[in-house]
């Protein structure tokens, strides 16, 4: 689990700096509650995401299901194309990134409220 760890110590910071930074420059928009559609890249970043949460929560579980789920995440995590996705989403609408993590805090609270 140490490469897992590695993982997440090098993906965690740098998906969170570049949502500090995109969130201090954007607007917020509050005036309008519609659908938000994100494009698929977008939706690409959401989903790594939540599984880096899904990790973290596995990590703390000491049964054999989470510790093979926590290695198929681990092993499978996309890192090199993650951090080129977020790269072309800063470039191309950096204010996009408040929807991004908008979808990820619904999303969090789905999966938090699951058995």
């Amino acid at each position: 689990m140490s490469g897992v760890n590695t993982i997440l110590k090098r993906i965690v910071p740098i998906f969170l700096l570049s949502l500090v930074i995109t969130l201090g420059s954007c607007t917020n928009n509050d005036s309008s509650e519609d659908a938000i559609v994100l494009t698929p890249d977008e939706i690409f970043v959401v989903e790594q995401y939540l599984r880096l949460v899904e990790a973290r929560h596995l990590s703390a579980s000491k049964d054999d299901a989470a510790e093979s789920r926590w290695n198929f995440l681990a092993f499978d995590f996309p890192t090199d194309s993650l951090q080129v996705v977020m790269a072309e989403i800063t470039a191309r609408d950096p204010e996009r990134w408040s929807l991004v993590f908008d979808e990820i805090v619904r999303r969090k609270k789905i999966m938090m409220n699951q058995p």
